[in-house]
């Protein structure tokens, strides 16, 4: 007996190899080898053990568990046998069994191998990707009666994995003998369908080839989702056949490799990430392959309505290309819809390849009818493309959309860096509404006339040529531009506007009469120009910008969609930019002027602002509705009615209320007047009507101004995006923009005996501001912006009722609070008038506000309300540190009194009280006496806490025998609501 223990082999070549490759190592813990033979009869016995062995070469390592061979001999007759050979490692069980005769003379060997393979080896000893699973059952058998042999084989998996990819009932069927290798079966069942397989080759002479393959029902999108390529989102069920036969040829009698093979394949509910769908396509391809070269016989792709056909040769080994490819499908519908918009037309395409696989080229002539895309659609395209290697060629580009026809041609260069583009781009007298419809955004209803040229050439970055665009007649969002002009040169990249011009036509502002049906209509020939034009450069390598632009003669009749919509607006603009720096830090001056500004009956006065932007800051400054003076209501000025007219008003002293004039008492009402109707306008057309009246009536107008907002604030152009400044109201008087809460039209109404009573609507509104707001802090961080609020004046009135900023004693106290760092800090803020005083102060770490109001300010403010009596008492609390989740409020109303405008029975003895607290709002106490009945409710809402949640709300009211008073006679009994 021979025992060898913790034994290592090494394997070394006296002839190292041309290619060093990884060192093999085998090492063992044990090996045992026994044998004995007896030399009177010849018969001889041995017995290997090999014991916990381990390989590694490279990268790739494994363990050996266990070897065991037993075999017998006999020397006299020169038979053997092995009648154990097992081999035992992780994943793997091999068993052989052999015999063998005339082992000195004719051998022959007869051998059987079963064997399990875990295939999960291959992840462990050669690559990871893909993951394999599932387990291989190997039987064979071979006759060896050298030098003829015949194996036969069989290989089996009931189930296993690619990936997640099921594969199952795989099996395999082979044989080989001196003759040929045969595979007689192989099938498998895989994506829902199965394959399977036969072939032949032949293993002398030519070596001839024979192959099937047979593919049913697979299902592409499920295989691919399981194998991990959901993202590849291809989806059909793909049935066919393919068949390849020839012969591998003899290099020694000269015979080459020719291998012909033929495709049939269908692909049903075809479909690509959920866009294209297409109920089924074919594939025919016959091509025969040789060592010089591939022949492309036919290679068809065909669907119900397109074809596609290639064919020529592929030369082999440079690959090279000489393909011809016809694309022709006369009608797209059968790819609709794609991406779920719907397309449509005819597309003809003849192309021939050539160079080689690493330098292509290709010649195509492409023709398309009635091509739509959801919205887009043209009448024609059709043009040559021509690629070779990096350089491509289009030329002779047709594009027609209903009448207007676009010309084009370009070479790219891309084997430059950067690319060299040589383009031209022509189209006169292109009817603006063909190409908008064509891009399908026929909604802009746009119009006119417009000629474009474009040539250009040079690198990419660095362009030199020429590009104009004129437009004539062109209506664009409701407004009319006569002419639109751009010419624009390039020279070495940087882009000059010789001249943007935009020419309009304004009439002058219409004739006011006194007469309502009289509308004085002004001869286009007296029209004003009004232009606005710039010129300029900018380069986009060195990012200087130089660029000026101004408009001449605009107002408010410049707005085609003013005039039309009769917005009762006048004002003179002026309209200046000078920019200039560069792109990454520019510096630029906007002025904006707005003259002798008009809504209506309200005077806007002159506004302007500048903007100026350096060191990557834009500073705006300005003064905003400055310049104004009370204006009577005799005035003319434009109404929303189809014709201009004057509105006329009797002429009224008012009363002379309130002001915050310090306490003293002045009108702020125009005084007595009389207005002659021929100085508001005399129908002449030869002066502007609205500045003839206010010269004519000059003593209309009071002499006190009315005050102006001034602004100055500065912004980062950076990520840090600071901003600072203030908004100061400088003696602003805002009646004028509190006349929507007046009610100047009568109202009638009914008297509680139910008579009709006629009510003058003679309302009164003023309101004046003194005081500013000021801010510093960055938009990114808005929470912690410092904010301050100082009003010396703050005056609200609406006839009797009014508010104003005074202590409690009646003298003048200013609204002063700030906010810093999240925190609200209060010095001073009271508020006092008729049957109203609200207040803010700080109390330790809250900040509490209080309101008291009489529900006869509400009447005031609320036109359906005839009578209203009672007390509103509002009380809050926010901590100073801002909290809005801890901030408290209640709302009490106790006894209060309602009569509505026509309405008989009056809302007695209402009570009211609504909490909010811990972000959620309930309703504690509703009830009321009506008509000799009862109101009552209550519930609760609670808040959104986000985005992606919703208003909950959980209130009912309900109403018991209530008598409207109402004729006819109607009386009401709500459970509940």
């Amino acid at each position: 007996d021979l025992q060898l223990k913790g034994a290592q082999f090494y394997l070394d070549l006296d002839k190292k190899p041309e290619e060093a490759g990884p060192e093999m190592q085998i090492a063992v813990k044990s090996i045992g080898l026994s044998a004995r033979t007896d030399m009177s009869t010849g018969d001889t016995s041995a017995e290997l053990r090999v014991a916990d062995g381990d390989f590694k070469m490279g990268e790739m390592h494994d363990t050996v568990e266990r070897i065991d061979i037993d075999a017998t001999a006999n020397l006299i007759d020169w038979v053997a046998t092995v009648t154990k050979a097992e081999a035992r490692a992780p994943g793997l069980s091999l068993d052989l069994t052999a015999s063998a005769t005339d082992l000195v003379g004719d051998i022959v060997v007869l051998a059987d191998l079963d064997g399990k393979v875990q295939i999960s080896k291959v992840n462990d000893l050669i690559t990871p990707e893909p993951t394999l699973g599932g387990e291989v059952s190997i039987q064979a058998h071979a006759e060896l009666p050298l030098p003829e042999y015949k194996v036969d084989a069989k290989v089996t998996m009931p189930s296993g994995r690619v990936n997640q990819m099921h594969v199952g009932d795989l099996r395999i069927a082979a044989n080989l003998d001196s003759e040929k290798v045969a595979v007689t079966d192989l099938f498998l069942r895989a994506g829902g369908g199965t394959l399977s397989a036969k072939a032949d080759l032949g293993l002398k002479n030519d070596m001839p080839l024979a192959a099937d393959v047979k593919i049913d029902k697979i299902d592409v999108r499920r295989a691919l989702e399981e194998y991990g390529l959901r993202e590849a989102g291809v989806g059909t069920f793909v049935t066919g056949t393919v068949h390849a036969d020839g012969r591998l040829g003899n290099k020694e009698s000269g015979t080459p490799m020719r291998i012909a093979s033929a495709v049939d394949l269908e692909a049903s509910n075809f479909h690509f990430q959920d866009v294209v769908k297409i109920p089924s396509i074919t594939l025919d391809a016959k091509s025969v392959y040789q060592p010089t070269g591939v022949d492309v016989e036919n290679l068809q792709v065909q669907t119900a309505k397109t074809t596609i056909k290639v064919d020529g040769r592929v030369k082999l080994p440079e690959v090279g290309l000489g393909l011809n490819v016809f694309v022709d499908s006369p009608d797209l519908t059968e790819f609709s819809p794609i991406g779920g918009k719907e397309v449509g037309g005819a597309i003809h395409i003849e192309a021939k390849s050539g160079g080689t696989a690493k330098e292509p080229s290709t010649d195509a002539a492409i023709q398309a009818e009635d091509l739509h895309y959801a919205d887009f659609g043209v009448d024609e395209i059709k043009g040559v493309v021509a690629m070779a290697g990096k350089k491509i060629d289009v030329s002779s580009l047709t594009i027609r959309a209903q009448e207007t026809v676009i010309n084009a041609d370009a070479k790219v260069n891309l084997a430059q860096s950067p690319p060299r583009i040589d383009a031209r781009l022509k189209t006169d007298k292109a009817d603006i509404a063909d190409l908008t419809a064509a891009a399908g955004q026929k909604e802009l209803a746009l119009a006119g006339v417009v000629d474009l040229n474009v040539d250009v050439e040079g690198p990419a970055d660095r362009l030199t040529g020429t590009a104009f665009v004129h437009g004539e007649k062109i209506k664009a969002f409701g407004e009319n531009v006569e002419t639109l002009h751009l010419d624009t040169k390039l020279a070495d990249g940087q882009v000059n506007v010789d001249e943007l011009k935009i020419v309009k036509l304004a009439p002058p502002r219409p004739d006011y009469t006194q007469r309502a049906d009289k509308v004085l209509n002004t001869p286009k020939s007296e029209w004003k120009t009004v232009t606005i034009q710039g010129k300029g450069s900018v380069d986009p390598n060195s990012g200087k910008i130089d660029f000026v632009l101004n408009a001449e003669n605009l107002n408010e009749q410049t707005s085609d969609n003013l005039r039309e919509r009769n917005i009762p607006l006048l004002a003179d603009v002026d309209l200046n930019l000078d920019a200039g720096g560069s792109i990454s830090d520019p510096q630029a001056k906007l002025t904006l002027a707005i003259r002798q500004a008009r809504y209506g009956e309200m005077v806007l006065g002159n506004s302007q602002l500048e903007v100026n932007v350096a060191d990557q800051k834009a500073h705006v400054t300005g003064t905003l509705l400055a310049d104004r003076q009370k204006v009577a209501k005799d005035v003319p000025v434009p109404v929303t009615e189809r014709d201009w007219v004057i509105r006329r008003f009797d002429s009224k002293a008012e009363p002379a209320p309130q002001t915050p004039n310090d306490g003293a008492e002045a009108s702020s009402s125009p005084k007595d007047f009389t207005v002659d109707p021929l100085a508001v306008g005399d129908g002449t057309g030869d002066a502007d009507p609205f500045a003839k009246a206010l010269q004519n009536n000059a003593a209309l107008l009071a002499e006190q101004p009315l005050g102006r907002v001034a602004v100055d604030i500065t912004a980062s152009l950076t990520d840090d995006q600071a901003l600072s400044g203030e908004v100061a109201f400088e003696q602003f008087d805002f009646s004028d923009f509190l006349a929507p809460l007046k009610n100047d039209q009568p109202v009638v109404t009914k008297n509680h005996d139910g008579e009709s009573e006629v009510v003058e609507g003679q309302d009164l509104v003023e309101g004046y501001l003194d005081g500013r707001i000021a801010i510093d802090g960055s938009l990114k961080d808005a929470a912690n912006a410092e904010l301050a609020v100082d009003f010396n004046k703050l005056y609200v009135r609406k006839n009797e009722v009014w508010l104003r900023n005074e202590s409690p004693t009646g003298e003048d106290q200013p609204l002063r609070l700030t906010y810093q760092g999240g925190r609200l800090s209060v010095e001073s803020f009271y508020l006092g008038g008729t049957g109203l005083t609200a207040k803010l102060e700080e109390q330790g770490d809250q900040v509490v506000f209080l309101l008291e109001a009489g529900l006869v300010v509400a009447q005031e403010f609320v036109p359906m309300l005839a009578d209203a009596d009672g007390k509103v008492i509002v009380e809050a609390s926010i901590p100073r540190q801002i909290d809005p989740a801890a901030a408290r409020a209640q709302v009490r109303l106790e006894g209060g009194e309602l009569g509505f405008q026509g309405v008989p029975t009056p809302v007695e003895d209402l009570n009211l009280i609504v909490s909010y607290t811990n972000g959620k709002l309930e309703v504690d106490r509703l009830d009321a006496n009506i008509g000799g009945g009862t109101l009552d409710g209550g519930g609760e809402v609670t808040p959104a806490k986000d985005d992606k949640d919703y208003t909950h709300l959980d209130l009912y009211v309900r109403l018991r025998d209530v008598d409207t008073g109402m004729d006819p006679y109607l009386a009401m009994s709500v459970d509940k609501v």
